[in-house]
């Protein structure tokens, strides 16, 4: 595996089969993931920690609207 000069950001969601009231009305966890990673870019400095990978998981157990926001504050509180 190849280092690069930058670190590597690297996001997440996911839920459970019980997180939204009607069963098969799934939320569209990869737009979930690419709006996290887009939101966290600009906070984690990347190019100050080279060789380091930044994992961020969200999973989401009661889905009641607001995920994208709940999983955000989350993430930024670490």
């Amino acid at each position: 595996m190849m280092y690069g000069d930058i670190g590597r950001l690297s996001c997440s969601v996911s839920s459970t089969s019980f997180s939204t009231q009607t069963r098969g009305q799934g939320l569209d966890l990869k737009e979930f993931s690419s709006m996290l990673h887009k939101a966290l870019e600009g906070a984690v400095v990347l190019e100050s920690f080279p060789k380091t990978t930044v994992d961020d998981f969200a999973l989401v157990l009661e889905s009641g609207g607001s995920n994208f926001t709940v999983s955000f504050l989350y993430s930024v509180s670490w």
